[in-house]
Order: C-alpha cells, then structure tokens, then sequence
C-alpha cells in the first residue's frame, strides 16, 4: 500500500476488536454477579422480614394475655410455643418455611411487678441457625 491510501483506510483492527470484545465480557461478568449477589440478598431479607413478622405475632399473642396470668408469675425458660393454635402441630408454615419458637419468661425483672417475655424463633431467615429473638415487657399485678 502507498503512503496515501494507507492514511485513508478506516475501521478498527481484529487486535483491537478482540479486547474491546475482552473489556465488554468484563464488564458483563461484573453485572452479572451483582445481579445474583443482589438477588441472593432479596430473598434473604423476604425470609428475615417473615420470621420477624411470625416472631412478633407469637410475642404479641402473650402479651394480649391478662397481667394476672399465671404463666407472668413463674420463670420459663425456652418453653416450647405453640405458634399455631388451629392445628395441633406447634409449628407455622409461612411462604414455604417452617418456623419453632420458645417461650421465656421471667418475672419480676427488670423490676417489680413486670414480666420479660422473651419469644426466641428458629427456622429459615434466621441468621446462621441462631434464632431471632423478640422481647417484651409485661406490667403483672
């Protein structure tokens, strides 16, 4: 080729091709791995948001109890908890995920005439097995 028609050619080379095609592929990889790190963080937050929602009702469910309950008057500790009163299995099924919980109580702390009340859930959405634990105080007379 003349000197000419040498700085007239356009167009890129296959060298050049081949690594943008190199830095493109890349660069996909990248978003497709926050894709799935993003989706795996989804579905995690939807089983957390369940056990709480199921471990708040369980404790709610015990705090609506009279304050001249009995169960108020003596220490429990990791008792079992019926978390669902319709059927005669204590465990409840929600979105596919089958949660346990315990019931603690310990009266007269931190104060006189107050239970804690502690509901400790297993079960899927629960960090690394360990459970998700709700505590709330109740005035006893």
């Amino acid at each position: 080729m003349s000197k000419q028609s040498r700085h007239t050619d356009k167009g890129f080379t296959l060298l050049e091709v081949l690594i943008a095609v190199a830095i493109f592929a890349i660069g996909l990889l990248a978003v497709a791995s926050m894709q799935t790190n993003a989706t795996a963080g989804n579905s995690f937050a939807q089983r957390h948001t369940a056990a709480t929602a199921v471990a708040q009702g369980a404790l709610e469910s015990v705090m609506a109890l009279p304050s001249d309950n009995a169960l108020f008057d003596t220490v429990t500790v990791a008792a079992p908890f019926d978390l669902d009163l319709a059927t005669a299995a204590a465990t409840l099924t929600v979105n596919g995920g089958t949660y346990t919980a315990a019931l603690s109580i310990t009266p007269n702390v931190p104060v006189i005439n107050v239970a804690t009340v502690a509901i400790s859930l297993t079960g899927p959405g629960t960090p690394l097995g360990t459970p998700l634990v709700v505590t709330g105080f109740k005035r006893t007379s």
